[in-house]
């Protein structure tokens, strides 16, 4: 396979390699558009569009290059997925309010929520909440968020994250059946426990939950 004129071979990171610079350029392809309709400016020769299009058809000349078997197969590691960031920073609300807040996210389907400490103006100690969902969720958790909490406002932002390979597992152990999450990375596995389930075969058999972590190992 060409790509810019150098010969590679056909391997996941040659194929990630493309499939990410096409979607990159793409991205450049609609900002510079934005900017000329906004604006009517000129964007720098270094970065026109033309030039842009020009390396964004290479991307795709390289992609009809690849066996049918890899131009839409994703990493084994699990590969690029889209996430919704929705951020707030706040000053004046209780800590039993920000954590019933948090639940009442996750139940309705985020992905993840939590809190970080920080400085506000006038030295006011704060936290910022962020909160990691699918886009269409983006409205539903939004509304939760300000029925439930003092924030007048949010920052939204859509991003990529990596995830590896993992599928969801029930082991047997010496203290009970294990919800676990199998993990693999470079056909390396390893076995994570949910915290849930050890928390219970804990609390059954009547061992720290230590314990019930090693068994795992063993």
């Amino acid at each position: 396979m060409l790509i810019l004129g150098i010969e590679s071979s056909c391997d996941e990171t040659s194929v990630a390699i493309v499939r990410d610079g096409r979607e990159v350029l793409s991205n450049i392809i609609l900002s510079q558009a934005d900017i000329h309709a906004k604006y009517g400016g000129v964007v720098p020769e270094i970065a026109s569009r033309a030039h842009t299009e020009a390396i964004y058809s290479l991307c795709e000349d390289a992609i009809k290059q690849l066996p049918p078997s890899l131009r839409d197969t994703p990493l084994k590691e699990g590969g690029y997925e889209d996430i919704t960031v929705i951020e707030t920073n706040i000053d004046d609300c209780s800590s039993e309010i920000l954590a019933y807040t948090m639940g009442k996210l996750l139940e309705n389907g985020a992905n993840d929520v939590f809190f970080t400490p920080i400085y506000m103006k006038k030295n006011r100690p704060a936290v910022k909440l962020t909160v990691l969902c699918k886009h269409d969720l983006t409205d539903k958790l939004a509304k939760i968020i300000f029925a439930e909490t003092t924030t007048i406002g949010l920052r939204i932002r859509e991003e990529k994250r990596i995830c590896l390979e993992r599928r969801a597992e029930i082991i047997k152990t010496a203290y009970g059946d294990l919800e676990v999450k199998e993990i693999e990375l470079n056909g390396e596995k390893r076995i994570v426990p949910e915290y849930e389930s050890a928390k219970k075969l804990a609390e059954n058999s009547g061992v720290a939950l230590y314990k019930i972590y090693e068994s795992v190992k063993n």
